[in-house]
């Protein structure tokens, strides 16, 4: 805090505007990255603070607030806008600091500050800068400030997405008849649109009208017509040649509220194209999903309607952030260049087989164009980007609109001027299924893979975020035929459950040259679900190059995924680097920056020979790989331990219909509606957050187990069944209902801490699933045993281990499944010490029956603590480990 206040006190001394490198110095002291403060853009007072490749704060200092005010805005039409992508803009001068979030500006920049505070108070002032470090609300998007504060205005994406909803419907309602075809002929338009929109930021001097003075028009379809043709003269290019929307065609309404999306957000501030962070592209395609024209068909009315439909979880398709794909094109396509040190674009062809809006096409394009102006020694021109382009970049999308978007995108990127004419890039970015046709397989449509090979040989390096989803839970999205003949070509890695994204793997080994590397987001059960065995074998063949365990931690924004990052092949390689991330409620932004991974990510190295036989490539049980060892006394898998089963919690098919209130509990039976249920089989219900450490919180439900109607038990409670309304299809109670109706141990499923607690009277049952519980017996040994093997899996040592293996969310709870559970090392002792175990847990639950409460807590730590030191020394641990799990567990208040 002592640097920052110094430089504090001598911007509060200065009498002339603080520089942009005395602010960035202030910054710099609370943990920005030098390298994410951009201060070059060609004005003077103006900084871009970023983080993960992301804007996120713009800094505009100057002599006074005016002063700072007007250096966001636009003084001379050709000057720099700001593009309303930062949501934080900090207004810098010697009397006072404002915070301000860009995402409640009403009118014009300096609208209502989010924080405020005059330099006369150097201290406050620091404060406001530490609330300004990564990892605070800058990085975090500040989400407890919002509410109150007025109306959110919409970012540059969400304006230009609800403008071209607007436009695609005004269409459809006219043409409902041939509606794809017009709404296509839409999207282009629109594509025209969007690249002339970037061309103007980039060659502001153009001999042409801009869109914005389409505006000053009465009717903006003749002015916006001789823009076009202009372009498609000059440009020569598909872009413009391919059938668009006749512009005479367009609502004029339409058209003007879609033009000034793409110009004007605030009367007194000119948008700038340039200043747009890069996944501005992928966010708009994210919007063409969410809002596709389609006839609705809804039954009693006599005409078809025209509505919207959103596309995007029944797609699997989510747009990729910048930073996810930057980084794996910095993992995967670097060390490729790197070791094969191409000297023509030609040698390296990169592809993408489901590109959406092209991000890892962008993060590729960046990559190559740094490496062959490194290796040539200067910038590349306008001709040798144009030859990048069409030699090295090439994509697959069913969606055409996709393509469309990412052709501009790249345009943009080259900055190819708007003078000569653009590249070719159709036999780049391939419109088709890329599944269905791979390499070797009978042609079936989609994209001709074979053919395309024949032309220009296979790739060099494939990087992709496949659609995510499930075969079984598609099936209502694909048709039967479609699902057996992606079951028939990839018959190598198919396995019941497994998801269409393991597909795209299968699919990119065989486009991969010999040396070839491919970089894969994956959902995270790629590490450690059953169903990715067979996928994981064909990686680990090819090679895996790195293994990127995001755990919980949430990448996409717009959906829940909990995603990996995998890269396979190029040179052989020992030692495969891993990262796992440590608190899955890091931002994002903090995850992806290399600045900030020291303290977000642990890093380790593990070998290819322990890849190929570990059954789970998560990032903690590769660390336990090597952690096992910390431990002296022998263990086995908890599975593995003779008389173990665990079982998995029961599935009524209704738990609402079948879990009741009893009209009345006797010794022996549970009447229900005038039926008398045997009381074994009406036992107490919990869920999960009723399994406490060492003990359960019983409630007074019941649920009626609806056992087989035909088994002499089934009769004795059909009546009750009967009465509750039937027995529904999908019951499924399972084959080892045995265990769940004697002595055993509840394992919560789901939460902050995987709890366990004994049952001996074999009274209690739980559901299946994250509601629920798993059952854990152990056949042929005392009470004692049970009770010592609970306190087990209540020491820290334990818990420490399921949660690491367990199935992490983004609020850092844990989702325990049952493969790893029984992968859980158990020791093997004697009886006495499974006793003092057992003796140690009725020792913690003694502490609860204290009265005074302070005490009460008191007594129930210290137990606790006894009993972690008692499990950790009857087993051996060493320091080291120790003091891990003592850091890394977590456990309730």
């Amino acid at each position: 805090m002592g640097s920052t206040s110094d430089l504090l006190a001598s911007v509060r001394t200065a009498t002339a505007a603080p520089s942009p490198q005395t602010v960035a110095d202030a910054l710099l002291t609370v943990g920005w990255p030098a390298s994410s403060l951009n201060m070059d853009l060609g004005r003077d007072g103006i900084m871009i603070a970023q983080l993960g490749g992301s804007p996120k704060m713009l800094v505009a200092s100057g002599s006074n607030l005016r002063e700072a005010s007007s250096g966001v805005k636009s003084i001379n039409p050709l000057s720099m806008g700001y593009s309303s992508e930062a949501p934080y803009t900090l207004l810098w001068t010697p009397d006072e600091v404002q915070l301000h979030q860009t995402a409640f500006w009403a009118l014009q920049p300096g609208d209502s500050p989010l924080l405020e505070e005059a330099h006369t108070s150097t201290a406050s002032t620091a404060n406001l800068l530490e609330l300004l470090s990564p990892g605070s609300i800058v990085a975090n998007d500040a989400q407890e400030f919002r509410g109150s504060r007025g109306r959110k205005q919409p970012d540059l994406a969400e304006r230009l997405g609800l403008a071209l909803a607007d436009l695609r419907a005004s269409i459809a309602s006219d043409h409902a008849d041939q509606l794809a075809t017009y709404d296509l002929q839409v999207m282009r338009l629109f594509h025209q649109l969007l690249f002339i929109r970037f061309v103007e930021d980039r060659h502001p001097l153009l001999p042409v009208r801009r869109l914005e003075q389409v505006l000053e028009a009465g009717d903006p379809r003749a002015v916006l017509a001789d823009i076009v043709a202009h372009y498609s003269t000059s440009l020569r290019s598909e872009l413009f040649s391919r059938p668009a929307l006749p512009i005479d065609a367009v609502p004029s309404g339409a058209l003007r509220k879609t033009i000034e999306a793409l110009t004007e957000p605030w009367k007194t501030l000119r948008l700038d194209f340039q200043l747009t962070p890069n996944d501005v592209s992928g966010r708009l395609y994210e919007s063409y999903l969410g809002k596709r024209p389609a006839i609705i068909h809804e039954e009693g009315t006599l005409f078809d309607q025209v509505g919207s439909t959103d596309d995007r979880s029944q797609r699997g398709s989510f747009y990729t952030p910048t930073t996810v794909a930057t980084e794996l094109a910095r993992a995967t396509l670097t060390p490729w260049l790197q070791e094969n040190r191409p000297t023509d674009p030609a040698q390296v062809r990169v592809l993408d087989p489901a590109c959406g809006s092209g991000a890892f096409l962008l993060s590729s394009y960046r990559v190559l164009r740094a490496y062959f102006e490194d290796l040539r020694g200067r910038e590349l021109d306008q001709s040798e980007r144009r030859e990048l382009l069409s030699k090295s970049i090439f994509g697959a999308d069913q969606d055409e609109s996709a393509l469309m978007l990412a052709q501009v995108a790249l345009y943009e990127e080259a900055d190819l001027g708007a003078d000569s004419s653009l590249p070719t890039m159709g036999e780049n970015l391939l419109h088709g299924d890329s599944l269905v046709s791979p390499p070797g397989a009978v042609p079936y449509g989609g994209v001709p893979w074979k053919d395309v090979i024949a032309t220009g040989g296979k790739f060099q390096v494939i990087l992709a975020n496949p659609p995510f989803g499930a075969q079984r839970t598609r099936a209502d999205r694909a048709s039967s035929t479609y699902r057996e003949r992606l079951r028939a070509v990839y018959a190598d890695t198919h396995s019941w459950g497994s998801d269409l994204a393991y597909n795209f793997v299968a699919l990119a080994f065989r486009l991969l040259d010999d040396g070839g590397m491919c970089g894969f987001v994956l959902p995270r059960k790629v590490l450690t679900g059953s169903t990715a065995s067979r996928i994981r074998d064909v990686m680990a063949s090819r090679g895996v190059r790195s293994i990127h365990d995001y755990r919980g931690a949430l990448l996409f924004p717009s959906v829940s995924a909990y995603v990996s990052l995998v890269t396979v092949g190029g040179a052989p390689s020992a030692a495969v680097p891993v990262e796992e991330v440590r608190d899955s409620r890091t931002s994002a932004s903090l995850v992806l920056d290399r600045a900030t991974k020291e303290f977000t990510t642990r890093r380790q190295t593990v070998s290819r020979d322990l890849l190929a036989r570990s059954p789970s490539w998560s990032g903690f049980e590769l660390r336990w790989a090597e952690l096992r060892h910390e431990v002296e006394v022998e263990t086995t898998e908890l599975g593995a331990v003779p008389g173990v089963s665990v079982v998995s919690g029961l599935q009524s098919g209704n738990d609402s219909r079948f879990v009741i209130e009893p009209d009345s509990v006797t010794p022996n039976f549970v009447r229900v509606r005038g039926s008398r249920v045997p009381i074994k089989y009406c036992p107490h219900f919990v869920k999960a957050p009723q399994i406490l450490p060492f003990r359960v919180a019983v409630g007074s439900q019941r649920i009626v187990l609806p056992l087989k109607p035909d088994s002499p038990e089934g009769r004795l409670v059909e009546p009750a069944i009967t009465a509750l309304g039937g027995r529904v299809k999908n019951t499924q109670i399972g084959s080892k209902l045995d265990v769940w109706l004697g002595p055993k141990i509840l394992v919560r499923a789901f939460g902050i801490e995987p709890t366990a607690a004994v049952d001996e009277s074999g009274t209690i049952v739980a559901p299946k699933g994250t509601a629920g519980a798993f059952a854990v017996a152990l056949e042929g040994r005392p009470l004692t045993h049970l009770h010592g093997l609970a306190a087990y899996l209540n020491s820290a040592l334990a818990q420490w281990w399921l949660r690491g293996a367990g199935e992490p969310k983004a609020d850092e709870s844990i989702e325990i499944l049952e493969a790893p559970l029984k992968r859980l090392p158990v020791p093997v002792l004697t009886d006495a010490q499974w006793t003092s175990f057992g003796e140690a847990a009725v020792t913690v639950l003694l502490t609860l029956t204290l009265d005074d409460p302070r005490e009460r807590v008191m007594q129930w730590s210290r137990a606790r603590q006894e009993l972690d030191d008692l499990v950790m020394d009857a087993m051996g641990v060493n320091p080291r480990l120790r003091s891990i799990v003592r850091e890394e567990v977590i456990r309730r208040p």
